[in-house]
């Protein structure tokens, strides 16, 4: 009986070991490669959902109102670096106004050199403009 059992082991055991190699090469051939695409997969989810995340915090209000107050804060602070080329004109008429109302001595405005303009990319053309200005006047007038 024992040569019996040992012939039913060994038939099992090599169906067995047939059936691992088998399944291996199936494992190799087919569900490995499928690991790798699955790991792409699940990191260009992430990085879509990240985006989505973004997009979804730039379309709540808190948000917008925050850039909103932030676009304002820039274009106030932007208004004391920079002004409209009409604005600069009234500003030699301004200053010849307020001489004139104080009774300055000698008073006396002019542009001295004026700059070429450049162009930025995606902007409009900047120039810069120099004054010149030169009065006599006591400590009180001025």
């Amino acid at each position: 009986m024992k040569s019996i059992y040992k012939k039913h082991f060994t038939t099992v055991a090599l169906i067995w070991a047939g059936c691992f190699v088998l399944l291996f090469f199936i494992y190799m051939v087919v569900l490995a490669p499928q690991r790798k695409s699955k790991k792409q997969i699940e990191k260009e989810l992430s990085e879509k959902k990240q985006m989505y995340d973004v997009a979804l915090k730039t379309t709540q209000e808190k948000t917008k109102h925050k850039s909103n107050e932030q676009i304002e804060r820039l274009q106030y602070s932007l208004k004391e670096f920079a002004v409209d080329s009409e604005d600069s004109v009234n500003l030699i008429f301004d200053i010849r106004q307020i001489a004139s109302e104080k009774q300055v001595g000698s008073f006396r405005i002019g542009a001295k050199d004026k700059r070429g303009r450049s162009k930025l990319p995606d902007c409009k053309h900047i120039s810069e403009s120099h004054i010149d200005i030169s009065f006599t006047a006591g400590f009180n007038q001025f």
